[in-house]
């Protein structure tokens, strides 16, 4: 397990403050992966259209609060350790 500095999750909760219910969301849905996942398996746990959750997707990554990687000519995307723990801990606590 993580334990993060005050100073990083100070950070972490201010970009976390700036974003859209919907972009909590789908960092939800993202959180509770370990492995990178597909926008198909997003799309399984999200009520959101395919370009919706794709605009959501960059706007996250410009954000770097994702992370993108490519795997047999698709796009999966992720968590880092640091944002993972964060959203676990802080999100957990809200109830989402």
């Amino acid at each position: 397990m993580l334990f993060l500095v005050e100073k990083l999750k100070a950070k972490l909760q201010q970009q976390c403050d700036r974003l859209s219910e919907l972009e909590k969301q789908v960092i939800c849905c993202l959180g509770n992966e370990i492995q990178p996942v597909a926008i198909s398996q997003i799309l399984e746990n999200v009520q959101l259209s395919p370009s919706e959750l794709f605009n959501l997707l960059q706007s996250l990554g410009n954000r770097a609060l994702i992370e993108k990687q490519e795997q047999d000519n698709q796009a999966l995307f992720n968590l880092s350790p640091v944002v993972r723990q964060y959203v676990k801990t802080e999100y957990s606590r809200e109830g989402r």
